[in-house]
């Protein structure tokens, strides 16, 4: 019995070549990821702007139907709901609007009520409320007053709004984020009013 004194050469790749190809192959996996987060984010932020405008067409449409008289928080959840169905209590940066506090305030996704005029620049959302939207309006005794809330939008910088606030909760949960309502210009008067 003869044996052969060269041995054929192994076919297959080496423990170094298959590490580099994992090593490549997780690089490119942990970048798309990455990406697609991004993209998510983008969208997300766009769709929650335009959630904040369309309530706050909403919360003007409501005044224009009831003689100037801005909505409470019961009518505009059932005029949102009835309007906006597909917005009813989702997140614009997916899954359900959450929110940290009790069912009653997340009720239609939609949380807020009655607040007084004054700078409420310190307020933040409840921790979890992501996507949940806001609506703050004020009593009828303070009306020539001004809310005054920060925007995670505007890098934190206050926004300042007369009769009524809008604005969604972050993707975090936890600052008011496109705060928007009735302008006020330079002189006292606002944006909107007879005689603008």
């Amino acid at each position: 019995m003869k044996t052969s004194a060269t041995r054929s050469a192994q076919s297959g790749f080496t423990l170094t070549e298959v590490m580099l190809v994992l090593v490549v192959g997780a690089i490119l996996l942990g970048s798309s990821l990455a990406l697609y987060n991004q993209m998510r984010n983008s969208s997300g932020h766009t769709n929650a702007w335009q959630r904040v405008l369309a309530l706050q067409t909403t919360v003007e449409d409501i005044a224009v139907a009831k003689n100037g008289n801005y909505p409470t928080i019961d009518e505009l959840r059932t005029v949102w709901k009835a309007r906006r169905p597909a917005d009813y209590a989702t997140s614009p940066w997916g899954g359900p609007a959450l929110g940290g506090g009790s069912a009653s305030e997340s009720k239609d996704g939609i949380k807020g009520g009655t607040r007084e005029a004054d700078d409420h620049s310190d307020d933040r959302t409840n921790v979890g409320d992501s996507g949940i939207l806001y609506y703050y309006h004020l009593a009828p005794n303070e009306i020539d007053g001004f809310l005054t809330f920060a925007d995670l939008a505007k890098g934190g910088d206050k926004t300042q709004t007369r009769f009524y606030m809008v604005s969604i909760a972050d993707s975090n949960g936890d600052r008011y984020y496109y705060v928007t309502g009735a302008q006020p210009k330079t002189g006292g008067q606002v944006e909107g009013e007879v005689g603008d």
